[in-house]
């Protein structure tokens, strides 16, 4: 995504003093040079031998560091400034950086360009929502595409710009004739009441008489055997049985009421696109994290990977990098998130990035019994939470595998009209769920929850409903679920594991008693169609090992768990 415009070195002059007769024999005082393109914060160090030297740079818009002539270097990108460590520092060095700016260059049907330097927040940078948009008369931008003939990638307003891509080209639709629309003038703006064309495609005019199309009335495209249709802009509300049986819909996030019963029928929707027109709302929080998985799943989906599916207990309860050091072949990727969304719509998005090879391993909250066994069919609205970072995601998903798609888009749009917008460039990493900022990461590149995390104060029950662990908790149609979901993904080569999300024994109800529990253990390992891979006991512990709520670990927690699961999946990881 990144585009290079006039690169130039940048040099680290690392001026050790020879001999000094006031420093000691074994220190080394390491000087940078200020250069262009970055500041140093920290621009002399004394070090001792052997030992790592860290600067701190505050880099210039859309600068990138490209490569260090100091072979054994690293470099962290904090919230406002990076990090270049040396690392061992022995002998006198003369270090140089060679560093390039880069930018997102968005081209117009003139011919025109605008770079737009990249923030480098996420992976991959947010594209231009539809507040930004390319004219041309009689057409409708619909998103980006990173061909000028369009035939490259198509991105939606707002969407993650793909990896490699330094431009981007406005991609249009022929609006429909106006004349096959009737239509009425209410509140200054135009409500659409029928359609008389014959289309395949429908692309409805944004301004009809110089005003906004807001309002698409009930009975409007009935009579209309369409295949596909781009809402305008400006629409804000659709009527029940209103909209056509369409395979294809692209929307904008300018729409406020849009049911399934919108449509005259729905059996054929396979598709959809969602235009960001707002600012997003939910940049930063936990849910965002999702989006910067989905990145992380798109720069390594040529890569075996190893990944960690579960609720929130998965972002609490892992340490991702012990995974990777001890299975470097494997990428590693933590789609913890929360156990109240479906794990069917996450395990459906997933499959898009899965190859031959892969290993999920799902680790379900018996608390969300319905969700994380995958009996919710219908999207959740708080999936939309997930998404709102890259609405790109959401055309990954065949819609007609889901119920109630754009009637839980609608209570989401209702939920995100009562909150303050915010920005793309906020990252869930400097933030704890309830967003308190930080002044250090409080997430790995993996997706763990990296926040400091005491361990509870009291051996006690700490915050959730108590949770059932007895034979009944989990019923023949959970089972069903979660075993055909199971045996899709293994139809595509890949390895699903069966694993315990942590609990907190003292919320467990009084009647999961260890003989209720090992009842429990014993249905699992029958009714579960993939390797169990661990004991469930191994996963229960004391409250002191928890973290504000029952499923979310501690620090040592965290180390406990790690400890079993390490052994756990030894003799399936070859």
């Amino acid at each position: 995504m990144k585009k290079r415009r006039g690169a130039y070195l940048i040099t680290f002059s690392a001026l050790t003093l020879l001999s000094c007769s006031n420093v000691a024999s074994n220190k080394i005082r390491v000087i940078l040079v200020e250069g262009n393109g970055y500041k140093a914060l920290n621009s002399s160090l004394l070090i001792d031998k052997g030992k790592d030297a860290t600067f701190v740079l505050r880099l210039g818009e859309g600068t990138k560091i490209l490569n260090c002539s100091y072979e054994d270097y690293s470099l962290e990108r904090n919230e406002n400034t990076t990090s270049l460590t040396l690392h061992k520092v022995k002998y006198p060095t003369r270090v140089s950086l060679e560093a390039d700016s880069f930018f997102i260059s968005y081209h117009g049907p003139d011919g025109k360009e605008t770079n737009v330097p990249v923030g480098g927040h996420h992976l991959r940078e947010n594209s231009w929502k539809a507040t930004k948009t390319f004219k041309k008369d009689g057409y409708i931008q619909v998103g980006w595409n990173t061909k000028e003939d369009m035939s490259g990638a198509s991105i939606p307003f707002g969407g993650r710009i793909p990896f490699e891509v330094t431009s981007l080209y406005p991609e249009f639709e022929k609006e429909s004739n106006l004349s096959y629309f009737s239509y009425i003038k209410e509140n200054n703006a135009i409500s659409l009441t029928n359609y008389s064309g014959s289309e395949e495609k429908i692309v409805i005019p944004s301004y009809i008489e110089n005003l906004p199309v807001k309002k698409i009335k009930e009975g409007t495209f009935s009579g209309s055997a369409a295949k596909a249709i781009t809402l305008p802009v400006e629409l804000e509300r659709v009527d029940r049985n209103s909209l056509p049986a369409v395979s294809d819909i692209t929307i904008f996030d300018n729409l406020i009421e849009i049911l399934d019963a919108s449509f005259v029928s729905t059996v054929n929707l396979k598709h959809g696109r969602i235009n960001a027109v707002k600012s997003p709302c939910f940049s930063g929080t936990f849910w965002d994290q999702f989006s910067d998985r989905i990145d992380y799943l798109e720069k390594h989906k040529d890569k075996k990977k190893i990944v960690l599916v579960s609720g929130s207990s998965g972002r609490y309860g892992y340490d991702s990098k012990m995974i990777k050091d001890a299975y470097p072949e494997y990428e590693v990727i933590n789609l913890g998130v929360f156990a109240y969304i479906s794990i069917y719509q996450q395990l459906e998005l997933l499959k898009n990035y899965l190859l031959p090879g892969d290993i999920v391993i799902h680790a379900p909250e018996f608390d969300a019994v319905n969700w994380q066994f995958g009996g919710e069919k219908a999207i959740c609205p708080r999936f939309f939470n997930c998404l709102e970072g890259d609405f790109g995601a959401f055309e990954k998903l065949d819609l007609s595998r889901f119920t109630s798609v754009f009637s839980s888009f609608t209570t989401f749009q209702i939920e995100k009209g009562k909150m303050h917008p915010r920005d793309y460039s906020l990252e869930a990493r400097w933030f704890d769920d309830d967003l308190n900022h930080y002044d250090y990461p409080t997430y790995n590149e993996y997706g763990d929850f990296t926040l400091v995390r005491p361990n509870n104060p009291e051996d006690a029950w700490i915050y959730q409903s108590l949770c059932d662990y007895t034979e009944n908790a989990i019923k023949d149609e959970d089972f069903a679920n979660i075993n055909n979901i199971y045996k899709d993904i293994e139809s595509m080569g890949v390895k699903v594991l069966f694993s315990y999300a942590p609990k907190n024994l003292r919320c467990l109800t009084e009647e999961s008693t260890p003989e209720r529990r090992k009842l429990l253990e014993s249905r699992i390992e029958e009714k579960i169609k993939v390797p169990v891979i661990s004991k469930m006991e191994d996963y229960i512990y004391k409250g002191y090992y928890f973290y504000k709520i029952d499923n979310h670990l501690s620090d040592e927690g965290v180390k406990i768990r790690m400890s079993h699961f390490m052994e756990d999946i030894k003799p399936y990881i070859g």
